[in-house]
């Protein structure tokens, strides 16, 4: 199978929705804000930056905007070879903001309902939107997966057994020391939630990825603009109080995979970018998310996690009549093999056979065949990965030979996505498969079909 595509760096760092709070009255009344909360906000000169909560809750720091990051940017699925480069325009939802937690001396009342060692918010694993892509008046669901194309083994720091963590140098009573901050550091904490599907493990090689280098022996992470890692590996091993990697209020075996990392305490303004991989490549739904980290700041900041969606029950097919395609395009053994790859797959390319298997109607016809459930699942190529949701738009692209099926449309600035010679089905749960119209993005031009 090829691999996905792989990303390009970026100067522009998206933010968080901002809101200005102005601060508490007097030290009698509630805080206004959670002590290490981060919103966006619009700096000196218009420009898009951050500020966080201080840590009296009592209001926020000055806006700042700090150095842009430059990392990969979520891919359309266009190859680097197709000489076309197509960015994912999905938008991180603005409506969003990062909760970085309360600590004991928040002075946060006690029948707030907020516990005091939480060190991470309550709506930490809460999903997020990445964003609409309209095509015909109709929004792209956050459903959407986007890739970096980059392996999660090319640069994640697993680090050894131990990775500092005192687990059998405990106390005479039999009770577990757990790691200890380095000196001068700052909590910096990031979540992978698959607990709606279950289906990643510890051997999945799942990794926060982004400008950031981690060291596994100190779990120290400092600023990386290059994103050439490593990467820290998440965990659901429990807190690193216990002999963990999570936060401090994380569960272990829960499937919210997570880690907290310790950074210089910084004595100016850091604005980090980052996504999320595994060991078959980027798993980031949407396009990269950022957090800032302002200058002397020594409190927990958790940032917006990835939650990854239930998987849908709508089975897709994908056929392409091989002497049906648009002008210019004869097929050939040039143009062979035959795959799809798409949001539904993260940008895998999937063979589409002709042999009468694997949903093929007829073998040897010149039909090309794809079904999405031979595809995803429990033993197939893509496991965590399944079906379509309803209302979910899926995305996809044909590729022939390595080149992705891409034209000159009239009305259509650049080489969109092609559907001659293509038609696609649905099948619900208990269904049977009907035909469904294809259409394009507006953004990218790439074809797509709407559950």
């Amino acid at each position: 199978m090829s691999a996905m595509s792989r990303a390009r760096p970026v100067l522009t760092v998206l933010t968080l929705s901002a809101a200005l709070i102005s601060t508490a009255c007097s030290s009698e009344e509630a805080p206004v804000c959670a002590p290490g909360r981060s919103l966006a906000c619009t700096g000196p000169g218009g420009c898009s930056g951050s500020q966080v909560c201080n840590p009296a809750g009592t209001g926020f720091f000055a806006c700042t905007c700090g150095e842009p990051d430059a990392g990969p940017v979520a891919d359309s699925g266009t190859t680097p070879d197709s000489g076309v480069e197509v960015d994912s325009g999905v938008e991180v939802d603005s409506g969003v903001e990062v909760d970085s937690g309360v600590e004991a001396d928040s002075g946060i009342a006690a029948d707030s309902g907020v516990a005091a060692d939480s060190g991470i918010a309550a709506d930490s694993g809460v999903a997020v939107d990445s964003g609409v892509a309209v095509d015909s008046g109709v929004a792209v669901d956050s459903g959407v997966a986007v890739d970096s194309g980059v392996a999660a083994d090319s640069g994640v720091d697993a680090g050894p057994a131990d990775s500092g963590v005192s687990a059998d140098a405990g106390p005479a009573d039999g009770g577990v020391v757990g790691f200890i901050p380095p000196a001068g550091t700052t909590p910096l904490s990031f979540c992978i939630d698959d607990s709606a599907n279950r289906t990643y493990g510890p051997n999945d090689g799942l990794a926060w990825k982004g400008s950031l280098s981690y060291n596994s022996a100190t779990r120290i992470v400092t600023r990386d603009l290059a994103w050439s890692g490593p990467y820290p590996r998440v965990y659901d091993d429990g807190p690193y109080t216990q002999g963990g990697h999570e936060p401090v209020n994380a569960v272990a075996g829960d499937h919210r995979w997570c880690v907290t990392t310790f950074l210089p305490t910084p004595n100016q303004p850091l604005i980090f970018e980052y996504g999320a991989e595994s060991s078959m490549g980027w798993i980031w739904i949407g396009s990269n998310a950022t957090f800032t980290v302002p200058a002397g700041w020594t409190q927990e900041i958790v940032a917006q996690p990835l939650v990854i969606p239930a998987h849908g029950q709508i089975d897709l097919r994908v056929s392409i009549d091989t002497s049906n395609l648009a002008v210019g395009w004869i097929f050939g053994p040039g143009l062979q093999p035959v795959r799809v790859k798409g949001t539904f797959t993260s940008w895998w390319e999937v063979d589409a056979v002709d042999d009468g298997t694997a949903g093929d109607l007829v073998a040897n016809d010149g039909v090309y065949t794809m079904v999405l459930s031979s595809n995803v699942g429990p033993g197939t190529l893509l496991p965590h990965l399944g079906l379509l949701q309803a209302g979910i738009d899926a995305e996809f692209v044909i590729v022939f030979g390595g080149v992705e099926y891409r034209g000159t449309v009239v009305g259509w600035p650049s080489p969109v996505g092609l559907a001659d010679g293509v038609s696609a089905e649905l099948m619900p749960p208990g269904g049977v498969w009907s035909a469904t119209p294809i259409l394009r993005t507006t953004t990218f031009g790439n074809t797509i079909v709407r559950p």
